[in-house]
């Protein structure tokens, strides 16, 4: 299908700024006049972002992609993702190592409802390290009906 046969939107998060789709539980942050500003995952099975996002038209939606600017503290970083208590991601281990890097992660849409929907990124309770979220882009991909 040729790109104009989907209708793209995104928001961008950028952290440690607050959010008040946002909730942060036992995460803490590096703030604006670091060298890299960033929300800290310290706490082992605890520390979380839970994300409320928008699902506008639920019937045309094809994806959700999210982007994950992040990093971990050493080599055994271990992240989970789920979407509407939908494990996405049980023990993914996070790839780029103290250096910040983007990653995409692809959510289908039958994880998805019409409106309201929740995205907890925790830090897995075997990870070995800290995990860092500099940034995060959700885009949500819509199929273009033309009738």
């Amino acid at each position: 299908m040729a790109s104009e046969d989907y209708i793209r939107d995104s928001v961008f998060y950028k952290f440690p700024q607050k959010y008040a789709n946002i909730q942060w539980i036992g995460t803490d942050s590096l703030d604006h006049y670091s060298v890299t500003p960033c929300k800290i995952f310290g706490e082992k099975g605890k520390s979380r972002g839970v994300i409320t996002f928008q699902i506008k038209d639920l019937p045309r939606l094809k994806e959700v992609l999210l982007y994950l600017n992040h990093c971990c503290t050493s080599d055994s970083g271990v992240i989970s993702i789920s979407v509407n208590n939908n494990v996405l991601h049980e023990m993914f281990s996070v790839i780029p190592k103290i250096i910040f890097s983007k990653q995409l992660f692809g959510i289908p849409a039958y994880f998805c409802r019409q409106g309201d929907n929740t995205m907890t990124i925790m830090l897995h309770q075997n990870s070995k390290c800290m995990y860092l979220l500099r940034d995060m882009e959700i885009e949500f991909v819509y199929y273009n009906l033309k009738f």
